[in-house]
């Protein structure tokens, strides 16, 4: 059930990275030089599940107390996703358009996160967190001199989802017996 939860928050926060925030984030994170090798990126996917951590509370929090407030669960998810979205998406070094077209995609992937959380769990959003922003702000190239050191940090994600898919597909159902199990 786990892995389940894991593998939906992968494919979410992969999703919405590559399609949407990608394609229209100029920014790029810059890796501090202990952090380019692949032991560095161990350290940096630790500090951004703990982002993705942080993140995913304060949205189950908020959520929480728009409820009490607002009876309707949709305008809640809305104001809360509004909420987030102004505040992590400014930023002064960027243009007043890229704000303009980042909100809207930011309210749609929080709110989409928030029905995922009510549908799979705190586990999965923060999945989709933790490997969302590492995606996102992380240049995609194979060649050149980060070729190699930028390797693990884009495998770590997919050698995740390999093992929670491989965790679901080999699960004994109720009453098979070992000889029952195919070969």
């Amino acid at each position: 059930m786990v892995a389940s939860h894991v593998l939906a928050g992968i494919v979410f926060g992969t999703i919405i990275s590559l399609a949407a925030l990608k394609p229209i984030t100029s920014s790029t994170f810059i890796l501090p030089a202990d952090w380019a090798n692949p032991a560095g990126s161990v350290t940096l996917y630790s500090i951004t599940m703990a982002h993705g951590l942080f993140i995913g509370l304060g949205i189950l929090t908020l959520v929480i107390m728009a409820r009490m407030v607002i009876p309707s669960a949709w305008a809640a998810t809305l104001i809360v996703s509004a909420t987030f979205a102004i505040g992590l998406m400014y930023s002064p070094s960027q243009s007043t358009q890229e704000f303009l077209v980042m909100v809207p995609i930011a309210t749609l992937y929080f709110s989409v996160s928030i029905w995922m959380m009510w549908r799979f769990g705190l586990l999965s959003m923060v999945t989709a967190y933790a490997f969302m922003v590492p995606t996102v702000f992380t240049p995609l190239t194979a060649t050149g001199w980060m070729a190699d050191r930028l390797i693990a940090l884009h495998l770590i994600p997919v050698a995740v989802a390999v093992w929670a898919l491989w965790v679901i597909l080999s699960v004994r159902r109720p009453g098979e017996s070992q000889m029952d199990a195919p070969a």
